[in-house]
């Protein structure tokens, strides 16, 4: 079911107002709606009324979307509109989510409790959206996340896997994390002096995980370089072949507050200088870990110097190869 498509047809037609239903399940009937009059879409629900109080006195979902319950008697409407046109990427996100979530459902009370928490989870990120755009550190990490997925998909890695994998927009302490088990930490650095700089005692814990990977950019900002939050996205987008993983590639965007209406507003350009692999599972890894530190201890920040890392260095392709094995558990470490 692609929302976008389906809305885009909507509005090409000549008629006023179009219905498209999507679900039904004894009384209850969900459609996608366009008011070519107002040009406005909407997510319609349409059910007994008893099964939307849940939905009394929570109009607001944010500055941009509106959440309406319309009382009719016995059967009632939920409407979920746009208000901001320029969240529409973010809104197609969201009912795409709404209907994915509430697909394979076999009762109306199911159905209504689980559009009550998509629409829970997308408040709160409703919120950022109307207000900034990502802080000149979030873009910079950003870049390094996107351009280690960039060259993961030049290396010929399952795109799906390393989309899925990526777990850099949940702000865990861990960007990708592998169904082998195996975790990666992706670091960015513009010192002309390049250092691994950690943030955490918990980013370089290997404790439950099969291996523990670092990736280190040590860029230069340049005007002319390849390395841009709007460049990278975009490349990605292309390489991506299957539009079910173009679509989760776009919502963990979404996830992390980056909104392509805002592409003009991010200025980092860098070029590539140097790239290093580490492998930091082992003990001996220089690093400071949770069991390490004294209780009453947190939020640690400290630098490696890179002399002191050279014995866990490898090789690229050595890194590749091992990377395009990890959509199965490996086996025998």
């Amino acid at each position: 079911m692609n929302v976008e498509q389906i809305w885009a047809e909507q509005i090409e037609s000549t008629e006023r107002y179009i219905e498209t239903p999507i679900y039904e399940l004894n009384e209850l009937k969900c459609c996608l709606v366009t008011n070519n009059i107002l040009s406005e879409n909407y997510f319609l629900v349409s059910c007994p009324t008893p099964f939307l109080k849940i939905f009394k006195d929570r109009e607001l979902l944010s500055k941009g979307v509106r959440v309406f319950h319309i009382d009719k008697g016995e059967q009632g409407d939920l409407l979920l509109y746009l208000q901001n046109p320029e969240l529409k990427d973010i809104f197609i996100l969201f009912i795409q989510n709404v209907i994915n979530g509430i697909s394979g459902k076999t009762a109306e009370v199911e159905v209504i409790k689980e559009i009550f928490a998509i629409i829970e989870r997308w408040k709160k990120l409703f919120e950022k959206f109307s207000q900034n755009r990502l802080s000149r550190e979030m873009e910079k990490g950003l870049i390094g996340e996107l351009f280690f997925i960039y060259l993961s998909l030049e290396k010929n890695v399952n795109e799906r896997v390393v989309i899925e994998s990526w777990d850099g927009p949940t702000f865990n302490d861990k960007d990708f994390l592998f169904p082998s088990g195996d975790v990666i930490e992706i670091k960015l650095t513009e010192a002309k002096n390049p250092v691994l700089k950690i943030t955490s005692e918990r980013q370089l814990d290997s404790t439950n995980y099969q291996r523990l990977f670092v990736v280190l950019f040590a860029v230069e900002p340049n005007t002319h370089g390849d390395l841009s939050l709007v460049k990278l996205i975009e490349a990605i987008r292309n390489k991506l072949e299957s539009p079910e993983v173009r679509m989760i590639f776009n919502g963990k965007l979404a996830e992390i507050g980056y909104l392509d209406h805002d592409r003009e507003q991010y200025k980092l350009i860098y070029s590539i200088k140097n790239t290093w692999y580490f492998n930091a599972t082992s003990d001996q890894f220089p690093k400071i870990v949770n069991n390490q530190v004294a209780a009453g201890i947190f939020n640690i920040s400290y630098s490696i110097d890179m002399l002191a890392l050279k014995d866990y260095i490898i090789q690229t392709e050595t890194f590749y190869e091992d990377v395009k094995l990890w959509k199965e558990p490996l086996k025998n470490i």
